[in-house]
């Protein structure tokens, strides 16, 4: 799951001719989301979308857990934790299972994948 929207959010990039790296990260998840998940993100309150953009952030950026990237240190992302999402990846099992559909931004983003 988190490859295919690895994969999704590095097409955006490549077609805006952008690199997250150059580019403010968070603006790049947000457009990102804006392109591919407008009508949800239309109908969350203000601290629903932040806590979206968070775990979309985790997502896509869940093979970078370890690098000391700006995003990772500030605000919200720095609350969340990368190995909900690494463990369901690499160390799968019924724990790590019920632990990231604990979280229903989690459950959503599988839905929309499974889709």
């Amino acid at each position: 799951m988190a490859e295919f929207y690895r994969l999704k959010y590095q097409e955006l990039l490549d077609s805006r001719n952008l690199q997250a790296k150059k580019q403010n990260t968070a603006r790049c998840v947000e457009l990102f989301l804006s392109e591919n998940f407008s009508k949800i993100m239309a109908t969350l309150s203000e601290e629903q979308a932040t806590s979206f953009s968070a775990y979309a952030s985790v997502i896509l950026h869940s093979h970078r857990h370890n690098k000391n990237n700006g995003f990772m240190q500030s605000g919200e992302a720095q609350l969340l934790d990368f190995e909900t999402v690494r463990d369901t990846m690499y160390k799968y099992s019924k724990k790590s299972q019920k632990k990231f559909f604990a979280v229903p931004q989690l459950s959503y983003f599988f839905a929309y994948f499974a889709s």
